[in-house]
């Protein structure tokens, strides 16, 4: 399943509910970006920036390549990552070109509670689970971290931040995103360079590497990552209501 979580989730706690799996029919799995109302100052970020609130909404475009052996899958898509207090909320819309094939994968996630509920749909069939609110949608580059190194300075949208190196590894539920319905299990490893601001990754790049076995294979991935924040602008309680609404609608079959 492709989903990506909200990047900024609440602190998890120790208590963390089973992941449930369905599948239903999709009859609403339409995503429309929401038009690019920037919050492109040009200078720092200010106590009454969104970012420095901690209640922001950001509108992310991404680039995932995949490498297999000598084979290269290239998938795109954009997400909108809300943070605030009343809980978070993220959607998107994925394509990846296999040729002579193009997928589309469309998900919206949000929590309540201790819960992450998400839902992603493709080719009229939609899966939907419930997570951990640790759980991050999205963040191929946001395993288990085990060192973050603060490199300098940088700038991004007229907002300046800090530079920093992250590595880690991926998360069991991570790997099991990545594998879908394949049958397997395995490890990873990341490194990714990112521009925070006030904490808030406007920038991600980096490499991921998998080793993974299915069906008794051992196959070693490469996944390429690059991530840019195109807009920031409020937190939308309205957004997060219908969101939260449609995913909890979608566990009881009824996408």
């Amino acid at each position: 399943t492709t989903t990506a979580s909200p990047t900024a989730a609440p602190t998890a706690t120790t208590s963390s509910p089973t992941t449930t799996t369905t599948s239903t029919s999709a009859t609403r799995t339409s995503v429309t970006a929401p038009a690019t109302t920037a919050s492109q100052a040009t200078t720092t970020t200010t106590p009454s920036s969104p970012l420095a609130r901690g209640s922001y909404e950001i509108n992310y475009t991404h680039v995932v390549t995949v490498y297999i052996g000598d084979l290269a899958v290239r998938m795109t898509g954009w997400t909108v990552e809300g943070v605030g207090g009343g809980g978070n909320y993220s959607f998107g819309k994925f394509l990846l070109n296999i040729p002579p094939q193009r997928a589309e994968v469309v998900y919206k996630a949000a929590t309540e509670g201790l819960r992450l509920y998400v839902m992603s749909c493709s080719a009229g069939r939609c899966q939907t689970d419930i997570l951990p609110i640790n759980y991050t949608a999205v963040g191929f580059l946001r395993g288990a971290v085990t060192s973050r190194q603060v490199k300098g300075q940088c700038t991004y949208m007229g907002h300046s931040g800090v530079s920093v190196e992250e590595r880690g590894v991926l998360t069991q539920e991570i790997l099991k995103a990545v594998l879908g319905d394949l049958p397997g299990n395995g490890t990873g490893l990341y490194v990714s360079s990112l521009c925070e601001v006030s904490g808030v990754p406007l920038t991600t790049s980096g490499q991921v590497y998998l080793n993974v076995t299915v069906y008794g294979q051992l196959l070693t991935l490469r996944l390429d990552v690059d991530s840019k924040a195109v807009s920031i602008g409020e937190y939308n309680a309205t957004r997060y209501a219908q969101i939260l609404a449609e995913v909890k609608r979608a566990q009881k079959g009824g996408a």
